[in-house]
């Protein structure tokens, strides 16, 4: 049974059988779209060079985990694909991003995101360490409201800076954080930062 579309064929006895980049070269926009998200890796290589892949089927295949380093590191050097804000947070978020791809587009995120990739444990440790790393440059550039949102999520290794901040409203907002540990909430409490 084939279903259109789709990236599985099922032969008579139910088993799957991947299709190949082929298939993936030759994909209608629509079946582009509808496979992306849970293609083999054979078809998403195969997809990078149909010339009806957009950006936004490249974001789709960006939230499929199955894409190999090979195949991040191609969009990552694609101009086409990382003029796009999405495309690269996608690439920076996603656990097989090369290190140097990751690297050159970590810098291009918002603050916001740069939370969120300072904690997400399915990040490379130095990701998320140059995620601090920027956020701790960027701090004094942030509005008071964000500094507060930060406040609210950041990860263990920004609590210390935002507490340095002696801003009472930050220091409020860092006692709902569930990074805080017993010795922070001390600090803020006698007024040490």
């Amino acid at each position: 049974m084939h279903y259109i579309g789709s990236v599985v064929d099922r032969n008579p006895h139910g088993a799957e059988t991947a299709l190949s980049a082929d298939a993936g070269r030759n994909a209608s926009a629509a079946e582009l779209k509808h496979s992306l998200q849970a293609a083999p890796a054979a078809f998403l290589r195969g997809a990078l060079d149909n010339p009806r892949l957009s950006v936004d089927d490249v974001a789709l295949m960006l939230k499929n985990r199955g894409a190999s380093g090979e195949l991040l590191a191609r969009v990552g050097r694609d101009r086409r694909f990382t003029r796009d804000y999405e495309i690269k947070r996608a690439l920076v978020r996603h656990p097989r991003t090369p290190l140097p791809v990751s690297g050159t587009l970590i810098h291009h995120l918002y603050w916001r995101d740069l939370a969120e990739a300072a904690v997400d444990l399915a990040l490379h440790p130095s990701v998320r360490r140059k995620s601090e790393d920027l956020l701790r440059i960027r701090l004094m550039e942030l509005a008071l409201g964000e500094r507060i949102s930060l406040a609210r999520i950041a990860s263990r290794g920004l609590i210390a800076a935002l507490r340095e901040t002696g801003e009472e409203r930050v220091l409020l907002a860092l006692l709902v954080n569930p990074r805080l540990v017993e010795a922070d909430a001390v600090a803020i409490a006698r007024g040490t930062g």
